[in-house]
């Protein structure tokens, strides 16, 4: 990106009124995430930019309401409403609610990283990945490539034949299924809703079962 372009938005985002710094995943994959994102947010407080209608910093998550997904304990080292996994006291909380014995609550399990690493040491022997590339998300795309071809079984479900190293074992396409409604929001707060699909399988090499129609909206 030439110098110009640079200095030309840094200068659009200070003289504005009102400015907002919004932002996907990329710049918090980097190497240096945690340094891209305190950059961002030094340059709201900087400008003054944060706290008010019309002015902030915010990311665009990557997945389909990953936020709320982990808010509901859909994390491997998290209970709902953030509470730690390892926390006694959480895990007594959750587990009253849920009508189970603290000790039923697993302890907690591999983060994405250390699942390769998993598989590298030969613990991990099959994986089954749901919308998800690890190929693409995750650092050192070799090594994820090597465990990825050690796996006894690799399992994908996604909405799309992902491009990977070697054909899974079994690819599923994934869809979304619904009884009577269902309603997804997005930041500007839209909702879709989708009629009810059918759901066709499609295995190694058969590349033609990933082709299907969108239900309507």
């Amino acid at each position: 990106m030439p110098p110009e372009s640079i200095e030309k938005a840094a200068l659009w985002f200070a003289g504005a009124e009102r400015a907002i710094a919004l932002h996907a995943r990329g710049i918090e994959h980097q190497s240096k995430g945690v340094e891209n994102v305190l950059s961002v947010i030094n340059l709201c407080l900087a400008t003054g930019n944060i706290g008010t209608e019309g002015r902030g910093c915010m990311m665009i998550t990557g997945q389909g309401n990953g936020q709320g997904g982990r808010e509901h304990g859909q994390k491997c080292d998290q209970l709902p409403g953030q509470r730690s996994i390892i926390d006694p006291e959480a895990r007594r909380h959750v587990a009253k609610v849920w009508g189970i014995a603290p000790e039923d609550i697993p302890q907690a399990g591999y983060s994405a990283v250390e699942i390769m690493e998993a598989i590298h040491r030969g613990e991990i022997k099959a994986l089954l990945s749901i919308c998800f590339n690890p190929l693409v998300s995750l650092p050192d795309a070799g090594f994820t490539q090597e465990a990825l071809e050690k796996l006894e079984f690799f399992g994908v479900v996604d909405f799309f034949l992902l491009r990977l190293p070697s054909m899974p074992t079994l690819c599923w396409r994934a869809v979304y299924r619904r009884k009577k409604r269902v309603s997804f929001v997005a930041p500007k707060a839209g909702c879709s809703t989708f009629r009810k699909p059918s759901i066709r399988l499609a295995t190694r090499g058969v590349i033609s079962l990933f082709m299907w129609t969108w239900p309507s909206a």
